[in-house]
């Protein structure tokens, strides 16, 4: 009874388990024949090649500034849109402005629901490794009529 109370420890999830039982994972590959023992070897080299790569990117893109159109810029202004309650269904451009160091300008044309556009300026910039939005003109048209609609951002 007492293996059976440590198989369930409530730190069997912790990070420190997680090399144990990736050796757990090759010992248990050396006990199976020949080519199920290689099969393992193959899926864990291939994991930790992942792991190892994104850890790399990561590292090397820390508080760098996305691209315009990149999909976390996209993310971030499509929750900011729905929050302003923009009712947009696609993006027909994303353009890069300007870039340098400490921001990013761009420039957006969206395509509402209803048939009408809006297009915004907007910087991307970073204060530590949060990255924020501003948006810094609005032009649009709704409807027939033409003007600027008031984003708070």
């Amino acid at each position: 009874m007492a293996s059976e109370k440590d198989l369930n420890s409530p730190d069997s999830g912790s990070a420190a388990i997680a090399p144990a039982e990736a050796v757990t994972v090759v010992e248990a590959a050396e006990a199976k024949p020949r080519w199920k023992r290689w099969l393992g070897y193959t899926f864990f080299s291939i994991g930790m090649g992942a792991f190892v790569a994104n850890t790399v990117y990561t590292m090397l893109n820390f508080n760098t500034l996305p691209a315009c159109g990149s999909q976390r810029s996209r993310t971030t202004l499509s929750d900011l849109n729905i929050a302003n309650q923009v009712n947009a269904s696609d993006y027909n451009f994303i353009k890069e402005v300007s870039r340098s160091d400490e921001e990013v300008l761009c420039v957006a044309n969206l395509a509402l629901r209803d048939g009408s556009t809006l297009e915004y300026d907007y910087r991307l910039y970073t204060i530590g490794p949060v990255m924020h939005v501003t948006i810094m003109t609005t032009r649009g048209t709704i409807g027939n009529a033409k003007r600027t609609l008031p984003l708070a951002y």
